[in-house]
């Protein structure tokens, strides 16, 4: 299939500045498309997933140049993550 896109630099509005909406509009910005990143909510927030950067993105960070950054503004190193059965049994990867 053929993209309808004439014009591949067109600009791009993308809905939420979260990791993956400011991730992705980095990207598209450093090819050099004309990006806007929009978000409703103010930051911090509070938010589950916005509370730790999981050790396998820390490549993805680094390619997007934020990685001394982040670690810089002193979160709280995960080296582990514990799984529990309704038993109480337990592992941890």
């Amino acid at each position: 299939m053929k993209s309808q896109i004439r014009n591949p630099k067109s600009k791009i509005v993308i809905a939420g500045a979260g990791p993956a909406g400011t991730s992705l509009a980095i990207r598209l910005a450093q090819k050099d498309f004309e990006v806007t990143l929009i978000e409703r909510e103010t930051f911090p927030r509070h938010k589950l997933c916005g509370e730790f950067i999981s050790p396998e993105c820390l490549a993805h960070f680094e390619d997007l140049g934020v990685l001394d950054n982040m670690l810089s503004a002193g979160g709280a190193r995960i080296t582990d993550t514990r799984f529990y059965a309704p038993s109480g049994l337990s592992f941890c990867v």
